[in-house]
């Protein structure tokens, strides 16, 4: 049986850990903005997103524009994405991506995926 975010008990965003895999719990990680050339804090036009907790993060001393987990969930993620489309960096394709990601990491606190079995965008 299909079940959707709004029929799971508990559904919570939690990012997932682009090393582990695992769900990030508040305080426990970041979501980085990084340069796709430099691995730095972006200066060009576009950015790669990665999400660790702070014990898998193999940079962590890295000068990224980094985001709390905690601070891009629920409301807060559309108010962090309107900031960023104010940066000559983060491009309308960056944008969809967070979506993604903060899609892809829908899961109870257990870690149960909620759009695992979900059927994908334009699918009849």
């Amino acid at each position: 049986m299909t079940q959707y975010p709004s029929t799971r008990k508990n559904a919570a965003n939690m990012w997932r850990c682009d090393k582990c895999g695992l769900p990030i719990q508040d305080g426990h990680g970041t979501i980085e903005l990084i340069d796709p050339e430099t691995g730095e804090h972006p200066l060009g036009t576009s950015c790669l997103i990665i999400a660790y907790h702070r014990r898998c993060d193999p940079q962590p001393n890295r000068d990224a524009y980094w985001i709390r987990v905690e601070r891009a969930r629920g409301g807060e993620m559309l108010d962090w994405i309107e900031h960023l489309l104010e940066k000559p960096w983060f491009s309308p394709a960056n944008a969809r991506e967070f979506i993604r990601r903060y899609q892809d990491g829908m899961c109870t606190a257990d870690g149960f995926k909620v759009y695992e079995n979900a059927p994908k965008a334009g699918a009849q």
